[in-house]
């Protein structure tokens, strides 16, 4: 185990980023408890609940020694990708407003999506 990040309620996480030194958490606002999981005779994702005020809460985390670095809520990424052009869409995740826009100028594939790459 890297690192431990204490919470009332998991949360469901998909996916996570990462860089030369960092983990990037993503959880999202949907929640379950552990012990309905366990013994309730659902489908595993019927067990979550969809709580949007929590919020999206990113967490950083150092690679080396696994020290939770800093947690922050309220972004959501976006990649758009087209035929010759692609964009990273962040926007506030309560509201859905564009923050920002980041254009490549070449086209990113979905299969791109979590990756990270040095050089």
């Amino acid at each position: 185990m890297l690192a431990t990040i204490p919470v009332e309620r998991p949360a469901y996480v998909h996916s996570f980023g990462m860089t030369e030194r960092y983990l990037i958490l993503a959880e999202f606002p949907l929640v379950v408890n552990p012990l309905r999981l366990r013994f309730r005779s659902k489908p595993f994702i019927r067990n979550y609940k969809w709580e949007p005020d929590r919020g999206v809460r990113f967490h950083v985390v150092e690679k080396d020694g696994g020290r939770l670095v800093r947690t922050a809520r309220g972004a959501a990424f976006f990649a758009f990708t087209r035929k010759a052009a692609s964009f990273l869409l962040i926007l506030d995740a309560s509201t859905f407003k564009e923050l920002a826009r980041a254009y490549a100028p070449h086209h990113i594939p979905f299969g791109f999506h979590g990756n990270y790459l040095p050089e």
